[in-house]
C-alpha cells in the first residue's frame, strides 16, 4: 500500500492520490457491494471520498483553501469537488485501503447506505453545477449544504 502511494507521488507529484476503498469484516450487510459501488463512483466518476484516504501536496491541498469546515458533513467530499474544479487531477492508486464497517452493524445496513447516498448527490449536484459553469473561487467558502 505504502509503495503504491510511493509511485503515485513520485509519477504525479501535482494530483490528488486516492486508494481504493475495502471493509474490514466488522460490519452488518453486502459491504463488498458498498466497496465496489465506492470504487466505481470514485474511478468512474471521479469522486473518492476521505475513507479513502486522500492524499496531495500541502500547496494543493492550501490552493484549495483546506476543508471547508462549516458544513456538517462531506469536507472531503468538498475538498475533492474543488480540486476538480481547480483542474487538480485524480490518481487512483492500485492498492486497497480497509475501513471499519462497525457504523454499518451499529446503525443498520439499509438505512446508513441510503443515508450516505442522500448526503453525496445532495452534495454533489451543486458542485457538478459549479464544475460544468466553470465557476469556482476557493475563497468562497460553502455554507452548510
Amino acid at each position: 500500500m505504502i509503495h503504491a502511494l510511493e509511485q503515485g507521488l513520485a509519477s504525479k507529484p501535482d494530483a490528488l492520490h486516492y486508494f481504493q476503498l475495502a471493509f474490514a469484516g466488522d460490519g452488518a450487510g453486502p459491504m463488498a457491494f458498498n466497496a465496489k459501488g465506492a470504487n466505481l463512483r470514485s474511478n468512474w466518476l471521479g469522486i473518492p471520498f476521505g475513507d479513502q484516504g486522500l492524499c496531495l501536496s500541502a500547496a494543493s491541498f492550501r490552493a484549495l483553501g483546506g476543508y471547508c469546515e462549516k458544513v456538517s458533513y462531506g469536507e472531503d467530499h468538498l475538498l475533492v469537488w474543488h480540486a476538480r474544479q481547480l483542474g487538480l487531477k485524480l490518481n487512483g492508486l492500485d492498492a486497497e485501503l480497509c475501513t471499519s464497517a462497525r457504523k454499518y452493524d451499529q446503525q443498520g445496513w439499509w438505512r446508513l447506505t441510503l443515508l450516505y447516498q442522500w448526503r453525496w448527490i445532495r452534495q454533489a449536484w451543486p458542485q457538478y453545477v459549479r464544475l460544468l459553469r466553470g465557476k469556482f473561487d476557493p475563497r468562497q467558502r460553502i455554507q452548510n449544504q
